[in-house]
């Protein structure tokens, strides 16, 4: 990919639009940078680049006219609606739009393991990418964990390992984009917003499997019926795992040990209950990891040394303390449902929970339903409260307050919270109508709960 003396439109001015300009200012392309929000919201960012001749910054809106003929590329960071004026102008001129993936891709020269799913895509990267460095190759983990894959592509070289985590904003734009291996988690409506429909949403994370060969392996999930169909969508061999059932070839549980199956036989990875990660959504996310690092090469007893201790990451069942006899459990990455549903069911004791957030049009009534079963007390926020409110209460769910801050909703918790309870917050929403991410969220929760109680 020449980008030298090219013009090329970077849409968005966040962690991957800023790292996309720096790369693209170094390949000695005429960058223009284009962001909806204000120049002042950006002051510090800004500086960065004040040295840059060849970057220039429009900021504070989003027009069509900001796209020409003179345009040679628009790459738009992850987050990106697809249908604002200067894609759409874009589109209509003929103009090709990408997202910084698809970039990096032409630059990497490591072997590029591609994880994709509704959830479990940050547990499962982190997984593998802890069991590999257990190897003698060198490892890089990326893409929507919150490193751009533009940031390490040039520091790879031929023997090393990519494990990129890739969101369907992601996958949307690729056009040559190939990883050796592939994975999809599963598959739950989300992000219906951004994509219009499920089907659109399902074509999105479908994209991973675009480009890969007969040599190429994918690792599917043969209990997710949606994703199980794709086994012979395209050309890479398939690797099923699953939870509920035996496989002729894949990576399952038999008689409580985690079995791997190369086809022609089965081999004893470790006994399941001796995995450190918390909930049953985990062991999927374990499974796959093995399916995976298997395809690798890895040995069973790097894998299961790995297993036995890796124990979470950060934002997702992340504990972050114990006072008093109450366990405080940070679980800010539940952006959606299906994330939230997972965590609910990942305890056994009636949970305090604080849930809510921006309202991406998700509807609530399969949560209610377990928070009728699993939840003692409900403290909502954010745009989505009187939503999820409405569907406990149609659900015979009363036992709710609504707060109007996060620091409302810990304080109250604490009160509420009795020895051996577990307050968990599991947003079931994104983030963005109180805080900047989810990290920003999972942050302030932990903060406040460390200074609980004088700690």
């Amino acid at each position: 990919m020449n980008l030298k003396g090219k013009k090329i439109v970077v849409l968005g001015f966040g962690k991957s639009g800023r790292e996309t300009a720096f790369f693209l200012a170094g390949k000695g392309a005429r960058v223009v940078v284009n962001d909806k929000k204000s120049p002042e919201a950006f002051s510090e960012s800004l500086e960065a680049f004040k040295l840059l001749e060849n970057v220039t910054f429009v900021l504070g809106s989003q027009k069509a006219d900001l796209i020409d003929k003179k345009v040679d590329l628009v790459i738009k960071s992850p987050g990106i609606h697809p249908r604002v004026p200067p894609i759409v102008e874009a589109l209509r001129l003929g103009v090709p739009v990408l997202t910084e993936v698809e970039v990096a891709y032409h630059f990497n020269r490591a072997f590029i393991i591609g994880i994709t799913g509704t959830n479990g895509k940050t547990t499962t990267t982190s997984l593998v990418s802890e069991i590999l460095k257990k190897t003698t190759k060198k490892v890089y983990t990326a893409g929507n964990i919150g490193v751009p894959l533009l940031s390490v592509v040039e520091s790879t070289e031929k023997n090393d390992i990519l494990v990129a985590e890739l969101s369907s904003f992601q996958l949307d734009n690729i056009k040559c984009f190939r990883p050796q291996i592939s994975a999809i988690l599963n598959i739950t409506p989300d992000h219906l917003d951004y994509h219009q429909s499920f089907q659109a949403y399902v074509g999105a994370k479908a994209k991973i499997l675009l480009n890969q060969r007969k040599d190429d392996f994918t690792v599917l999930n043969a209990d997710d019926p949606l994703v199980a169909s794709f086994k012979d969508r395209g050309e890479a061999q398939a690797i099923m795992f699953s939870r509920e059932q035996f496989l002729d070839r894949g990576v399952f549980i038999k008689k409580g040990q985690i079995v791997s199956n190369d086809g022609s036989k089965e081999t004893m990875i470790m006994p399941s209950v001796e995995v450190a990660l918390p909930g049953a959504h985990n062991l999927e996310n374990v499974l796959a990891a093995v399916a995976i690092t298997s395809c690798v090469g890895v040995c069973k007893e790097k894998i299961a040394e790995t297993l036995r201790t890796f124990k979470s990451v950060e934002h997702r069942l992340e504990e972050v303390r114990e006072l008093s006899g109450v366990k405080f459990i940070n679980d800010s990455k539940a952006t959606n449902t299906g994330a939230a549903l997972k965590a609910l069911e990942s305890y056994e004791k009636p949970l305090i929970l604080i849930a809510g957030g921006m309202d991406r049009g998700s509807t609530f009534d399969e949560l209610a339903v377990l928070i009728n079963k699993k939840v003692s007390y409900l403290i909502l926020l954010g745009e989505a409260k009187e939503k999820i409110a409405h569907a406990c209460r149609e659900r015979g769910f009363g036992n709710y307050i609504m707060v109007d801050s996060l620091q409302e909703a810990v304080a109250k918790a604490s009160q509420e919270a009795k020895f051996g309870d577990t307050v968990l917050l599991s947003p079931a929403c994104p983030s963005w109508d109180m805080f900047a991410s989810f990290e920003e969220r999972g942050n302030l929760f932990k903060s406040l709960v460390i200074a609980l109680g004088g700690g």
